[in-house]
């Protein structure tokens, strides 16, 4: 560059001008997240560029980690709301040039209908209570959690800090299936969980609580023949008479009550309220000749 001014003097100068029209390459993947606040971050070629990140219309400086990432550090963004939201980020230069990528982040923050009711199979009767017979000998007692429509091959259902990895035959049945020790005679909470691929957790229709009670209630105690007087256990024809039966009472225990059914030599008797005031009921035992009459008594959940 030469100048000359008015009285004819000559200046000169020299500069290298750089003509950069290349544009830096930035990037960011589409996302799915259950994080309302998420970081962000993609590649970006330039160490040198600025990168700021467009989030529903709305700027926020990211930083160029001078590795080939940028980020946008977690909690930067403000509480999204479910669903999607466009994503553009833009990269300058120093020399001015830009770039912009977009991408789609989806919020989801609504679990996966993964898993629905827990349903007890060896409670027969429904009453929320397993006796000896439901329980078994083995220490443990199942629990079907039935499956959601979302629920694939490989779902993994937790069911109290026990992991079971759905299979197809669970797909197949509708349920997979729990093992629940039993330590004692208490009741016994089920709860049953499972995460979806956004780590929503999907919990089950509602928890279950079954009682363990393998111990009978004390609803009779012992049998007594009153025809036997001398209380020798032989019957005499005087002890006997003529009917053609003598009576035997089973004695009511502390937990028999108005309707409990007692059981004598295969004959249903229903405890009455006389019955609790006596103390005992009265079962007729029929004799057909000479010779021992055996006497057995039982009611639901007790046997003399």
């Amino acid at each position: 560059m030469t100048a000359t001014d008015a009285a004819g003097n000559v200046g000169n100068d020299t500069a290298v001008v750089t003509i950069d029209t290349s544009l830096p390459v930035v990037s960011l993947d589409d996302l799915t997240t259950n994080d309302t606040t998420p970081a962000l971050t993609g590649a970006i070629d330039d160490p040198t560029a600025t990168v700021v990140v467009n989030v529903d219309g709305i700027d926020y400086p990211a930083t160029n980690n001078g590795d080939g990432t940028w980020t946008l550090a977690d909690n930067t963004l403000p509480a999204l709301i479910d669903g999607p939201h466009t994503v553009a980020v833009t990269a300058t230069d120093p020399a001015g040039n830009t770039a912009t990528d977009t991408a789609t982040l989806t919020i989801d923050t609504v679990p996966a209908d993964l898993i629905g009711a827990i349903t007890i199979p060896e409670d027969l009767n429904g009453d929320g209570i397993l006796n000896a017979d439901e329980l078994g000998t083995d220490g443990s007692f199942n629990a079907q959690v039935a499956l959601g429509p979302d629920a694939l091959d490989g779902t993994v259902v937790n069911v109290n800090g026990v992991n079971y990895t759905v299979t197809a035959a669970d797909l197949a049945n509708g349920y997979i299936t729990a093992a629940i020790p039993v330590t004692g005679e208490s009741p016994v909470a089920i709860h049953a969980e499972a995460v979806d691929a956004q780590g929503n957790v999907d919990v089950a229709d509602a928890d279950v609580t079954v009682t363990v009670d393998t111990v009978p209630a004390d609803l009779i105690g012992a049998i007594t023949i009153p025809e036997d007087l001398n209380g020798d256990g032989i019957l005499n024809a005087d002890e006997l008479g003529t009917d053609g039966s003598f009576n035997a009472q089973v004695a009511l225990g502390p937990d028999a009550l108005d309707g409990t059914v007692v059981n004598v030599n295969g004959v249903n008797y229903t405890v009455t309220a006389a019955d609790l005031a006596n103390g005992y009921i009265t079962a007729a035992i029929p004799v057909t000749g000479e010779g021992p009459v055996a006497i057995h008594a039982e009611a639901v959940g007790c046997t003399r």
